[in-house]
């Protein structure tokens, strides 16, 4: 990944998961490096170490040493991405400490987990199955074929407005913790002690399925620093997005007045910066920027689109779709308002509807009713015929 072309840079919450991802690739090397180790431990220092404290003591001395350089890589990557995205003009500055926790907890148990397995087993051979059992593991969890409950979260778009859970994150790092310890339990102990830790394994890994089976453990936080630009339209949205709620302001007057003024129609008053939740809640809302990748310049298309066509309507997310013509109302308007604000004309449903209708004042009945039509969420209202000539 090159950090300068890096999606999430600007969202550093995004990036600490990203962090997350990037692990995963290395886990099954891990694990298998680790199992060799245990391997060789068992026929050489394991069978030297006679007194009961020194083996316990070499077996968490070498799995720290596995597990050391990878910690210390995590730290400096979460650094990294403080700092890259201090660096930018937009920094969303929810970066939290909760994901490096998990995180060390978590590396600790492919660690723990290879070096077991080769310990028990005694053999080389079997650090190529340690690999390949925890990168199936990994995947499967991925894909949602079952859950253990050792991998993260690990979203790809922007967590604006998102923060950890404290208490689900703790927990998930004390449950990484426990289980690391007790995979551990099973080769430094004998006889009861060690069916003790395997039954603790098992019950831990069941524990994991129903506890972070179905929770990613991110809320969102309602922002304190809400700001508010211009009026009729107002334009809504975290303090951080200040020079893009201006910019974005600009644009949705350009389009709010062509809809009030030319076409009569009377879209939302206020919009807000969209995010997750603003979506969740279905409020009016405009794109300023782009949730896969932040640091893209505001989309002036997609501005004026979200203003002709207001997302709060329910025809854009009910289960049953709108019928098609809805859709091709809010191209035709949004190419129509479009034009009017550039002086361009580009092929859109309007230059089609202009080939098509060459009395002017008939093709503008056609735009202003689709435009009071979507403005006022009623599909029933929109002009039908004409519409599917342009399908």
């Amino acid at each position: 990944m090159l950090i300068n072309h890096a999606p999430w840079i600007g969202d550093p919450l995004w990036g600490q998961t990203t962090v997350a991802r990037l692990q995963l690739l290395g886990y099954g090397l891990l694990a298998g490096a680790c199992a060799l180790d245990g391997a060789r431990d068992a026929s050489g220092m394991r069978q030297l170490l006679r007194a009961p404290d020194l083996i316990p003591r070499h077996t968490w001395r070498t799995i720290i040493a596995w597990w050391l350089p990878g910690a210390v890589i995590i730290t400096l990557a979460h650094i990294g991405v403080v700092i890259a995205s201090s660096l930018t003009e937009l920094n969303f500055r929810n970066e939290n400490y909760w994901l490096l926790v998990t995180q060390l907890a978590g590396i600790l148990v492919p660690t723990c987990f290879g070096y077991a397995l080769g310990a028990l087993a005694g053999t080389w051979g079997i650090s190529i199955a340690a690999g390949v059992i925890w990168l199936m593991g990994v995947i499967g969890e991925q894909a949602g074929w079952f859950t253990l409950g050792v991998t993260e979260f690990t979203p790809a778009g922007t967590l604006m407005g998102y923060t950890p859970d404290a208490t689900f994150f703790f927990l998930r790092g004390t449950f990484l913790l426990a289980l690391s310890l007790a995979t551990v339990g099973i080769v430094m102990t004998r006889g009861w002690v060690c069916f003790v830790s395997l039954c603790v394994v098992l019950t831990l890994l069941a524990a994991g399925r129903s506890l972070f089976g179905d929770a990613d453990g991110y809320t969102f936080v309602e922002s304190s620093d809400t700001v508010c630009v211009g009026k009729e339209p107002e334009i809504c949205g975290p303090s951080v997005l200040r020079s893009r709620l201006v910019a974005g302001q600009a644009i949705a007057l350009g389009a709010y007045d062509v809809m009030a003024e030319t076409l009569l129609a009377s879209p939302p008053q206020r919009y807000d910066a969209w995010s997750a939740d603003v979506d969740s809640r279905h409020k009016p809302a405009v794109f300023l920027f782009n949730p896969a990748n932040i640091r893209a310049q505001i989309d002036a298309g997609m501005v004026i689109d979200w203003v002709v066509a207001p997302r709060s309507c329910p025809q854009w997310f009910a289960s049953t779709a709108p019928p098609p013509e809805w859709f091709t109302a809010a191209r035709l308007v949004r190419g129509f308002v479009e034009s009017r604000l550039t002086g361009r004309s580009v092929a859109t449903e309007y230059t089609q509807l202009e080939q098509l209708v060459r009395d002017q004042e008939q093709r503008m009945r056609v735009v202003r009713a689709s435009a009071q039509a979507l403005t006022r969420c009623d599909s029933r209202a929109l002009p039908v015929d004409a519409l599917r000539l342009l399908a």
